[in-house]
């Protein structure tokens, strides 16, 4: 069976505890979490914001709903700056946007509702600061989103999805700590320089990645001093600063992501674990499946946050397709991929319902051709020891909606069914039949698949007249 997914160049990296799902007609979406996910309440980090939609926004129309700022009275309490926990950041957290939602409504949360809680990637970045005290950090900020999750199941919340956090050691971020920590005062022209370099490359592989980047941080030294053994010295001490800080980062960010993960766990209910890390692996090792030719510099100059950036902005480089929007956050394009993720992981439990379409139309065909055969048997007069050939003919043309099982689609059906009967005697019948099946469905516009099946049956018949 070949099962392919038209609007996804990703394979499938959802992870689902205790996921159902059976309609995808929400009555409301909230969403908690950090700037990835904050439609006004603090800013809108990408580019042309206010034209581009982010991923949850863009979920939102998916399934008919609107989404605007808790600020404004909507149903999004994200904020930029966000952390799981509010030791890390006092004003904007989640663990207080979750309860400020739930005082909002009574301690009820919606059985027929879309809830996202995304959070970690600032609490990754302040824990990679202090790296004897990491561990800890992360580790309390991943048990106390998980806790949260719990407290929204517990007050009845309908499907929670529950993105993980992307490796903050691929966000040009990373390299402006690096230059920061190594040069001092020398920095700020030292970022200009080595983004100047990192936005010009394309990267279509990871190997051209890590070429770009270090050769970035070749042109941030060669600010330091015009002596070309001091900027060798300098480059050599900064590639190794990076990579160290790199690995150091990728592993912080695997063990948050796997703490949370064995947290959530721990609570029942309708959990949605979507592996965003995942799906920005996949870019970074094949970009242009996605559209994108940079992965490692940004779209927005040095020093301008995405959700001051527009495409008129000066500095803005509109040369590329850029995975980030400024050094920490992604661009529009990057949102839209998001968004069709999540939404391919709601919908993954029916479609997998959908694939019995094909095997359902390959008995039918057989059995169709089978129920033939039996009449002419009745209705014959075959002597004793007498072969019989059959087969059989069934294709056709199918439209369907308005159901779950079936999707909104159509479907080509071919089945071909060659058998062969003994006459054993006056009464009794032997045989078998093979059957081929080729089937195209289409359940949606964003799915397909096609089935090639074989089946092989064996037949008996047994028949007494009656006298009188």
């Amino acid at each position: 069976m070949i099962s392919k997914q038209k609007a996804f160049k990703f394979s499938m990296l959802a992870a689902a505890v205790g996921f159902t799902s059976s309609a995808f007609a929400f009555d409301s979406l909230t969403v908690f979490g950090d700037s990835l996910s904050d439609t006004g309440n603090n800013g809108r980090w990408t580019w042309n914001s206010s034209q581009n939609k982010l991923y949850d926004e863009q979920l939102a129309d998916h399934y008919g709903l609107t989404l605007t700022p808790s600020r404004e009275g909507g149903s999004n309490y994200a904020a930029g700056g966000g952390t799981a926990v509010p030791a890390l950041n006092p004003a904007d957290n989640t663990q207080s946007q979750v309860q400020r939602y739930l005082s909002q409504t009574g301690g009820r949360a919606d059985g027929n509702g879309l809830y996202i809680h995304w959070i970690g990637g600032n609490d990754l970045a302040a824990a990679a600061t202090q790296p004897a005290l990491a561990q800890g950090i992360a580790a309390n900020s991943a048990a106390n989103a998980a806790a949260q999750v719990g407290a929204l199941l517990d007050a009845g919340a309908g499907l929670v999805v529950v993105p993980n956090v992307p490796n903050i050691g691929a966000t040009p971020t990373l390299m402006e700590l690096v230059l920061s920590a190594g040069l001092g005062a020398a920095a700020t022209p030292a970022i200009q320089a080595a983004y100047a370099s990192l936005d010009a490359a394309q990267t279509p592989d990871l190997a051209s990645r890590q070429q770009a980047i270090h050769q970035a941080l070749q042109a941030a030294a060669a600010v330091v001093s015009t002596n070309p053994l001091i900027q060798q010295g300098v480059a050599a001490q900064l590639i190794a600063a990076y990579d160290q800080a790199v690995q150091q980062a990728s592993l912080l960010t695997t063990f948050y992501n796997s703490a949370e993960d064995q947290a959530l766990l721990q609570h029942g209910g309708n959990i949605a674990r979507a592996d965003i890390n995942g799906v920005f692996q996949e870019i970074l090792a094949n970009p242009q499946a996605f559209g994108l030719t940079n992965t490692a510099g940004m779209a927005c100059p040095p020093g301008v946050a995405a959700t001051d950036c527009t495409s008129s902005t000066p500095g803005f480089n509109a040369a590329q397709d850029y995975l980030f929007a400024d050094h920490f956050h992604p661009s529009p394009q990057v949102h839209s991929i998001i968004a069709q993720y999540i939404e391919s992981i709601i919908v993954a439990p029916v479609q997998v319902t959908r694939l019995n379409q094909g095997t359902q139309a390959m008995v039918r065909g057989s059995r169709a051709t089978l129920d033939s055969r039996y009449q002419q048997l009745r209705q014959g007069n075959n002597a004793a020891g007498s072969l019989g050939v059959f087969g059989g003919y069934s294709g056709g043309y199918q439209r369907y909606s308005g159901s779950s099982e079936t999707g909104d689609g159509k479907g080509n059906t071919n089945n071909l069914t060659v058998g062969l009967d003994y006459q054993w005697n006056e009464n009794v019948v032997l045989g078998g039949l093979i059957a081929g099946s080729l089937d195209n469905q289409r359940p949606d516009d964003n799915y397909r698949y096609d089935t090639r099946g074989f089946q092989a049956r064996s037949l008996a018949s047994f028949a007494r007249a009656r006298p009188g």
